[in-house]
């Protein structure tokens, strides 16, 4: 389950801190 997200290896960036944000 938790593993999966790991597995698929995302962009990070994705999930909390994306592209187009603020903090860029």
């Amino acid at each position: 389950s938790n593993n999966n997200c790991t597995s698929k290896q995302p962009p990070r960036a994705r999930w909390f801190l994306p592209e187009s944000s603020p903090f860029s």
